[in-house]
């Protein structure tokens, strides 16, 4: 009777290490995808800023480009003298 005890204790600790194991398992792996997700929102964000800042790029040069008034002159001032102070 008592060798039935020592088995069934070592079988018991043996299904709470195979426990343990798996539940650290499921921890690592839960670990592991919650840095996978990070990785991605920032690339997603650095994406989207990039973006952005591609599309104020183009804009201001589309801008730049299209509104340059054509056949303008450019107008030469006299630079003013100011008197000496007395």
């Amino acid at each position: 009777m008592e060798h039935t005890t020592v088995r069934n204790e070592d079988a018991q600790r043996e299904l709470e290490r195979r426990a343990l194991r798996n539940v650290r398992a499921l921890v690592d792996n839960l670990e592991r995808r919650e840095r996978i997700d990070a990785r991605r929102g920032m690339r997603l964000v650095a994406g989207v800023l990039v973006g952005v800042m591609l599309a104020i790029g183009a804009a201001f040069a589309i801008v730049h480009w299209t509104h340059r008034p054509s056949g303008s002159t450019e107008i030469q001032l006299a630079p003013v003298r100011v008197p000496p102070a007395r």
